[in-house]
């Protein structure tokens, strides 16, 4: 019997949620839960019940689900925080993106591979994961604190280095990822911009005229514009970069222009919907997808390849971002080392980056298997890392 989707996403959503009440039981982040839940359905055994021929389905509602995670930061994130830190966001992003590239590059090459092979592995330790970052966050109610927009937006040029990087290599080495057309891509950012001022000067006097509807019409006309602005923003983003990063960026960017638009409590009203929307039936596929990564008919492990790979890029990640101590601003040494957990949490962008060099022949199995064994093992390890270091000192993201 072939799953239908409907079977699909039911079947999904019971695991996920078994998971999750287990999680619940035990104390354990619901983040991880979900990863879990993602490599349960990952067995070939059960993934030919549960998901069946339905694989772009699932990969469909797991961009949704990411895209809506970034549209939630956008829309809880202090926006001030992350303007009044804007110059350590950069400085932060910089050094915790080049460092472990650098060093993954180097050790890589001191182990015998080649420059392209070495420089793909660099670049997948040099990215953060937006999706699981924010989900433990909003869980934990640190979203809107101003070490969480640090995170955010540090986390952000992150993704956007690691991409240009892996573009570049690509083109390099005679592969196309992204087709840019000099000519239009710039009138596309153009229209983006002229854009994103129009909405910002529209939908305040939109968001006026959908209050004088009555209480059930005025709550569903909302939630139906934030959601088209969202979903149109991330069009916008993939039409200009041709990447799911240059959409997750843009539904970000959505997120805030509704913060700045409308009244707090249409703002509460407009996330509250939204969250229950996103993080019950979307979101979950997101992990899902990223603990499907885990597949278990081409995964081939080189356990010493695997441990250096996960030492080097925890190692970069929070050496990276540590060693900015005397650049920034008002960040204490144990708050970098917690944005250096942070950022160490990898997940989908680095993902799609391996499974393409991979199907491109850049990398072989071996190299595939511990780049993405390593992202699940690092982005399994934040939530842990960030509970345990809340209890020790409470006041710490502040």
């Amino acid at each position: 019997m072939v799953p239908h989707f409907l079977l699909t996403i039911t079947l999904s959503l019971l695991v996920v949620f078994i998971f999750t009440e287990i999680a619940y039981r035990f104390k354990f982040p619901m983040v991880v839960a979900q990863i879990f839940a993602g490599i349960f359905i990952g067995i070939p055994q059960v993934r030919n019940v549960v998901i069946g021929p339905n694989v772009e389905i699932v990969e469909l509602l797991s961009d949704l689900g990411i895209i809506f995670l970034l549209f939630l930061a956008g829309l809880e994130v202090e926006k001030n925080k992350i303007y009044g830190a804007r110059r350590d966001v950069f400085i932060i992003g910089i050094f915790g993106s080049l460092i472990p590239l650098v060093l993954g590059f180097l050790t890589m090459k001191l182990l015998g591979y080649s420059n392209l092979i070495a420089l793909i592995v660099g670049i997948s330790m040099s990215i953060t994961s937006e999706g699981a970052k924010v989900k433990e966050l909003i869980e934990i109610g640190k979203i809107k604190s101003r070490i969480a927009g640090i995170m955010m937006g540090a986390g952000i040029i992150d993704d956007v280095i690691g991409l240009l990087m892996f573009i570049i290599a690509s083109l390099f080495s005679g592969y196309t990822i992204i087709s840019i057309d000099l000519v239009k891509t710039p009138a596309q950012l153009a229209l983006f911009i002229i854009s994103v001022w129009l909405i910002f000067k529209m939908l305040p006097k939109l968001i006026e005229y959908e209050e004088k509807e009555t209480k059930e019409t005025r709550e569903v006309s909302m939630f139906m514009t934030v959601l088209l602005l969202c979903l149109g923003f991330s069009i916008m983003g993939i039409i200009i970069s041709g990447t799911l990063t240059g959409a997750i960026i843009a539904a970000f960017l959505a997120g805030i222009i509704i913060q700045l638009s409308v009244k707090v409590k249409e703002e509460r009203m407009i996330r509250s919907h939204f969250e229950i929307l996103a993080l019950s039936f979307i979101v979950p596929f997101f992990f899902i997808w990223t603990g499907m990564a885990f597949d278990y008919s081409s995964l081939i492990v080189n356990i010493p390849l695997l441990i250096i790979i996960t030492c080097v890029a925890i190692f970069g990640k929070i050496f990276g971002v540590f060693i900015t101590r005397p650049f920034v601003n008002d960040l204490t040494s144990k708050q970098l080392h917690l944005i250096g957990w942070a950022m160490n949490s990898r997940g989908a962008v680095e993902l799609v980056i391996a499974l393409i060099a991979f199907k491109a022949g850049f990398i072989s199995t071996t190299i595939y298997s511990a780049i993405i064994l390593m992202t699940l093992i690092t982005t399994i390890m934040f939530p842990f890392i960030l509970k345990a270091m809340l209890k020790k000192e409470p006041e710490i993201m502040d």
